[in-house]
């Protein structure tokens, strides 16, 4: 099974990177319902850079993640990937 590293957010939490299975069920574990996909930005390789989060996290009235897309609030934790022909892809992790 492939594995993908994303960037995951959680409330009160720093960012960190962790390595899921590249699977809807290991996604939706980890936001802790369905997901919502938005994309952030198209990248120069050709993918998008996206924002994984819970698509009820709103209406849950969850915590607010720290993050804001497109103007709304992130609620519940949330992670960015990559994604390319409806494939979701590593992000890049970059050593400081």
């Amino acid at each position: 099974m492939e594995r993908i590293n994303v960037l995951v957010f959680e409330c009160d939490k720093e960012c960190y990177i962790k390595e899921i299975d590249n699977t809807l069920e290991a996604m939706q574990s980890l936001v802790d319902g369905y997901i919502e996909c938005v994309t952030m930005t198209s990248l120069d390789d050709g993918s998008d850079l996206v924002l994984v989060c819970n698509e009820e996290g709103k209406l849950k009235e969850l915590p607010y993640t720290g993050l804001m897309v497109n103007g709304d609030m992130i609620r519940g934790t949330a992670f960015i990937c990559k994604a390319k022909g409806g494939e979701f892809l590593s992000i890049d992790a970059r050593a400081e």
